[in-house]
C-alpha cells in the first residue's frame, strides 16, 4: 500500500502538533517496512537522521503558501504517486482529491474560542477545517474529549472517528545528574527554584490568570520561586507582558522563548512545579511529560485535561478561571512534601501508559483500513 502523509507544518521550532508528526513518521519507519510512505511538504524539510529509509521518499515543493499548494498541487502529486490513503495530521485535507483521506483534528478550539484567533486563524478553521471533516473518510482525534466534541459541534458520525492518544518521549525522565541540571540552568540563566509553566504563548493557555496566581503567592505566602514561561510567541499575547508589568513582577517572571526539544526534560528536570491551567486542551502533551520527569502537576479541571490525568487524579485538578484556585493548588504542592510526593509517585506511573510506539501501531491500523485487497 503507498501511503501519503502531509508533514508540512513542520519547523524548526516544533510544538505539539509537529511532535506528533516527526514521532509518526518515526515510528512508522521502524515497526512498517511493509507498506510506501511518499511524505509532502510544500518547502524544503530537513528531517531528522534515520529516517532514510528505503519505503520512504519526500516530495518537496517549493510553493511559498501552504494551503494553496495543498488545494492545488497535492492533488495532483497524490494522483501521480498512486496513493491508497492520505493523512492531513492537522485539521486540513487536499479537498479535491480523490484519494481517501485521514484527518486527524486536534483540539475544537476555534468552535468553543473563536475570539482566541487572529483573522487569518478564523478564516482557515472556519471554511477550510469544516470542509476538510465533511470529506475525510476516517478522522483521527487525540482524546475522547475531542471526539466528543467534534461529534457534538459538528455532528459528524462518531462511527467515522478514532481516539488514539499521543505519547511521551523516553527523552522525558527524571534527571538525577546535578553537573547536567547545573549547565542547563546557566545557559538558561536559571538560578533558584521555580514554577514552570510550556506552551505557546497565546489567550488559550491561560497564562495571564497564572501570572495574576503567581502574584498572589508572592503577595501572600512570600514564596520565593520565580515563575518561568517557556514557549514561543503565538498571537495576541499582548495582555501577558501587560499584566506581568501591571502587577510589578517583571523580576521574578522569566519569558525563556521557545526551548528545542533537546533542552525541554531538562527544563521540567528544575522545576519545582508544572503549572498548566489551559482553558481548554485537545490532549496536553506538557502535563505527561511533566510527569514523565517526576514533576508534580497542577492542571485545569476541563477538556481533555481530566482525561490525561486519569481516575487516580496523577495531577491535581483545578478551575482554570479561578486565579485563587490556582494559587491554592501550587501552594499546597509547594508547602506539603507528603502530598507533592504522591503526586509524584501517580503521575510517573501514569506518563507510562502514553508512548508513541502505541500511537503508531493504532494510526497504522486506521491506515490498513484502505488497504486494497
Amino acid at each position: 500500500m503507498r501511503i501519503g502523509i502531509d508533514i508540512s507544518t513542520l519547523s524548526k521550532q516544533a510544538g505539539g502538533i509537529n511532535k506528533y508528526i516527526l514521532n509518526l513518521v518515526k515510528h512508522l519507519s521502524l515497526i512498517d517496512s511493509k507498506n510506501e510512505y511518499f511524505l509532502y511538504a510544500h518547502k524544503k524539510i530537513g528531517l531528522e537522521p534515520g529516517l532514510e529509509k528505503a519505503n520512504f521518499v519526500m516530495r518537496e515543493s517549493k510553493n511559498t503558501h501552504r494551503v494553496l499548494w495543498m488545494q492545488s498541487e497535492l492533488p495532483s502529486a497524490l494522483k501521480r504517486d498512486k496513493i491508497n490513503v492520505v493523512h492531513s495530521p492537522c485539521y486540513i485535507a487536499p479537498l479535491l482529491s480523490g484519494v481517501p483521506k485521514v484527518l486527524t483534528v486536534h483540539d475544537m478550539t476555534s468552535s468553543l474560542f473563536p475570539g482566541n484567533f487572529t483573522f487569518k486563524h478564523t478564516l482557515i478553521y472556519s471554511t477550510l477545517v469544516p470542509l476538510s471533516i465533511r470529506k475525510a473518510e476516517r478522522i483521527i482525534t487525540d482524546s475522547e474529549s475531542t471526539r466528543n466534541d467534534l461529534v457534538r459541534i459538528t455532528k459528524v458520525p462518531a462511527g467515522k472517528i478514532t481516539t488514539i492518544h499521543l505519547g511521551v518521549d523516553k527523552e522525558f525522565f527524571p534527571v538525577k545528574d546535578q553537573e547536567k541540571l547545573r549547565a542547563f540552568r546557566e545557559k538558561y540563566s536559571l538560578s533558584g527554584k521555580f514554577i514552570l509553566n510550556v506552551g505557546t504563548l497565546e489567550p488559550r493557555k491561560n497564562i495571564t490568570r497564572l501570572i495574576q496566581a503567581f502574584g498572589l503567592l508572592k503577595k501572600n505566602n512570600k514564596i520565593e520561586h520565580k515563575l518561568v514561561v517557556a514557549g514561543s510567541k503565538g498571537w495576541l499575547y499582548d495582555e501577558i507582558f501587560d499584566k506581568v508589568n501591571e502587577l510589578g513582577l517583571s523580576d521574578d517572571v522569566i519569558f525563556t522563548g521557545f526551548v528545542p526539544d533537546e533542552d525541554l526534560p531538562l527544563l521540567y528536570n528544575c522545576a519545582d512545579v508544572f503549572a498548566f491551567p489551559s482553558l481548554y486542551e485537545g490532549f496536553g502533551l506538557p502535563v505527561l511529560e511533566a510527569m514523565a520527569c517526576g514533576i508534580p502537576v497542577v492542571a485545569s479541571n476541563n477538556s481533555s485535561l481530566t482525561e490525561i490525568s486519569g481516575a487516580d487524579a496523577a495531577a491535581v485538578l483545578v478551575d482554570p478561571n479561578s486565579v485563587e484556585a490556582i494559587a491554592e493548588a501550587l501552594h499546597k504542592v509547594l508547602s506539603d512534601g507528603s502530598f507533592r510526593q504522591t503526586l509524584v509517585n501517580k503521575g510517573f506511573q501514569r506518563a507510562k501508559l502514553f508512548n508513541w510506539e502505541d500511537t503508531t501501531r493504532k494510526t497504522l491500523a486506521v491506515y490498513n483500513e484502505f488497504e486494497q485487497n
